[in-house]
């Protein structure tokens, strides 16, 4: 019998050791209800839960976002509902105004009531806002900007200014050529707008640098009836539409410009959990000028017969917008119901990595527990197996 070293203690003190570490462990997942607490537990399994955990949360962000472009899809259609109902209305004060039965004086009555309407749809565009943003006055719209071409370093560009131009039209720069001259009666008017063919190198210089130079095959142009909005349309749904201040301007002019398409100025709303996972929300601008019913006469017969026209092509405009924006909340909505069944089975997964089983873990501790109490109870003994030496010293 030796007393130095009491081996049985010591081996049993390291059984009692992993004993207490194992019953520690099961105590800590049943208290916090996860398999993996610490990165020891499991090295790759929490890399992986981390990584589903920070996309779970970004995929309940993105269907928050989503439906917060669904509340400003709502709110600007809600505006544009009104805006329709006075076209609507418009529409049959122009038609009663060209009836040969009204007199000038009925006229005019009716013109107060269209002038009305129309500081009634500016009113709308300019205040309709979500969360501070005005929605219909083209802060969401794609932008274009007007720049001095190298081969007219003279023309005025603050005379020309983008006002839309189509989803169809490719981004980049396009050279334009415009002609204005003087009518008999001394007005200003525009004789020719075009959109020019690139040369064989098919670029263009822009300050220092050259960039390629955009064209479009058969092209129409069209002057409104205020004679300074100008729309050249051209294949593949091509359209572009530009307001020219013909006072600013001058004429007769014959100058050329550059026009650069962004492609950029949509409301950007972050749809997914990765960088890219966007959708661009365009709401044009909606205004009386942009509708075509800026000073809108119906005072006369003959105007009032061709203000019909005028309110038909702005209804065909507000309902184009709200069919786009109809179609934006559909998609979202899809978006939102995929990103809710997406976050379920990414959580399912996250759960079967780092839930523990109650069940299971409960055996565990029970066992452990077990384990620890009969490794003390044998610890106590091995203590006192050195005291009977002393039995031998009597």
């Amino acid at each position: 019998m030796r007393i130095n070293y009491n081996i049985s203690a010591i081996i049993t003190n390291d059984c009692l050791a992993r004993s207490e570490n194992l019953l520690s462990d099961s105590t800590e997942k049943l208290s916090s209800g996860y398999k993996i607490n610490h990165a020891k537990d499991n090295p790759s399994g929490i890399a992986l839960s981390k990584r589903m955990h920070a996309q779970i949360r970004g995929l309940s962000r993105a269907s928050q976002n989503a439906s917060d472009g669904v509340s400003v899809i709502e709110t600007a259609e809600g505006a544009l509902t009104e805006v329709h109902d006075m076209l609507q209305r418009l529409n049959e004060l122009s038609i009663k105004s060209a009836n040969g039965t009204m007199s000038d004086s009925d006229r005019q009555t009716v013109q107060e009531e269209v002038d009305q309407l129309v500081d009634e749809v500016s009113r709308i565009a300019n205040s309709t806002e979500f969360n501070g943003s005005v929605l219909l006055d083209g802060t969401f719209d794609l932008k274009g900007y007007v720049e001095t071409s190298t081969k007219d370093q003279a023309f005025n560009t603050s005379a020309v200014k983008v006002e839309s131009y189509s989803d169809e039209a490719a981004i980049g720069y396009y050279e334009l050529s415009i002609e204005t001259d003087v009518d008999a009666d001394g007005e200003k008017y525009i004789k020719s707008l075009t959109v020019n063919t690139p040369d064989a190198t098919g670029k263009t210089q822009v300050h220092d640098r050259t960039v390629d130079q955009e064209t479009v095959d058969n092209q129409i142009m069209s002057i409104a009836d205020d004679g300074h909005t100008v729309t050249i349309k051209g294949d593949g749904s091509f359209s572009l539409t530009l307001d020219v201040d013909l006072e600013t301007l001058g004429a007769p002019v014959n100058g050329t410009f550059l026009v650069d398409l962004t492609g950029i100025g949509a409301m950007t709303v972050q749809i997914g959990s990765n960088e890219g996972q966007t959708l661009d929300i365009r709401i044009p601008t909606v205004s009386p000028k942009t509708l075509g019913i800026k000073d809108l006469d119906v005072s006369t017969k003959d105007e009032a017969k061709a203000s019909i026209d005028r309110v038909s092509d702005a209804i065909d405009i507000v309902s184009s917008i709200r069919s786009r924006l109809g179609a934006y909340q559909n998609r979202l909505e899809h978006s939102i119901s995929s990103l809710d069944i997406t976050e379920e089975n990414m959580t399912a997964a996250y759960s079967r990595i780092m839930d523990v089983d109650m069940a299971e873990e409960m055996t565990e501790y029970t066992t452990n527990q077990v384990l620890s109490q009969a490794g003390t109870s044998m610890l106590a003994q091995a203590n006192e197996r050195p005291s009977q030496v002393l039995q031998l010293l009597q």
